[in-house]
């Protein structure tokens, strides 16, 4: 009888040591594809693609890289189809030269923490939280607009901008598929003409499908 209780509670302690190990999270990992746009430029229209690789080491938080490309739709002028109306009266009216900058592609490294979640139904689930992280941004300043093709102009023509960027995001989850929308502000200083700098900041509006693995 002694056998079996002295047995018993020797092998008590090492299976409540291995419970935490079977209800830990495992490592999940996911791509995501979806579309975006700036949303606050009153110039012009920057809409594109983006794919990302997203990360979850805990059900609260991730850690994402993600890439987006702005096509170029126009060569500048009144025809170009990035150009907001804004833009082409008071170029083509007022012969005001407006401040145009091309946002053309963006690479992101963050970090995102879902601040809420709750059940919404059945299988899925859904809640918010908060984005912050970096950025390198990829832009072209439209000559067309500027009246500029000297030497300053075309010498920071092309440029590579790093700066933060910072959103919140609502989602909706069912088994491995996730449900996104973002909001993001991003920030850095551009130069004009190899002279003027300007302050530039994106608000991003976006949606995207992120199918997790593991």
């Amino acid at each position: 009888m002694i056998g079996p209780l002295l047995l018993a509670s020797l092998l008590a302690p090492a299976r409540a040591g291995d419970a935490p190990a079977t209800d830990r999270e495992p490592l999940r990992y996911g791509a995501a594809i979806g579309f975006e746009g700036v949303v606050n430029d009153t110039f012009l229209h920057r809409n594109g693609a983006r794919v990302g690789f997203n990360i979850a080491p805990a059900p609260w938080v991730e850690l994402g890289a993600a890439a987006a490309y702005y096509p170029i739709l126009g060569n500048g002028g009144a025809d170009d189809l990035d150009w907001k109306p804004l833009a082409k009266r008071i170029f083509v009216e007022n012969n005001v030269s407006p401040n145009i900058s091309k946002l053309v592609w963006q690479v992101q490294l963050v970090g995102r923490v879902h601040a809420f979640q709750a059940t919404l139904g059945g299988s899925w689930k859904g809640g918010f939280g908060v984005i912050a992280g970096g950025l390198l941004a990829g832009t072209q300043d439209d000559l067309i607009a500027l009246q500029r093709d000297d030497e300053s102009a075309l010498a920071t023509q092309d440029q590579v901008h790093a700066g933060p960027v910072v959103g919140v995001f609502w989602d909706a989850r069912h088994q491995a598929l996730t449900l996104r929308v973002r909001f993001e502000f991003d920030a850095y200083v551009e130069t004009i003409n190899s002279s003027e700098l300007n302050l530039k900041k994106n608000g991003f509006l976006g949606a995207e499908a992120i199918w997790w693995f593991g």
